[in-house]
């Protein structure tokens, strides 16, 4: 038998520290195109998207307030 291994953390820990409440894994426009997603701010789906629409080379020395990339709280469930 081996020992259980602990848990990894990701870059993108799902929790945002200033509200103090837990935050989706993909952002809302992801999850609404039920597409992977990820977790990078912006997410890899909707600099693409910024990148077409602008006709952009790269996002190097973009904002990122401009990217449409939001990540919502959860939504509770159970009783």
């Amino acid at each position: 038998r081996q020992a259980p291994r602990a848990m990894t953390s990701k870059k993108h820990s799902g929790f945002d520290q200033s509200k103090g409440v837990a935050l989706c894994a993909s952002c809302d426009r992801c999850r609404s195109r039920k597409t992977r997603c990820d977790g990078k701010r912006p997410c890899g789906n909707c600099a693409v998207k910024y990148t077409k629409k602008h006709r952009l080379a790269s996002i190097d020395g973009v904002d990122l307030n401009l990217f449409e990339c939001v990540y919502s709280p959860a939504k509770r469930r159970g009783p």
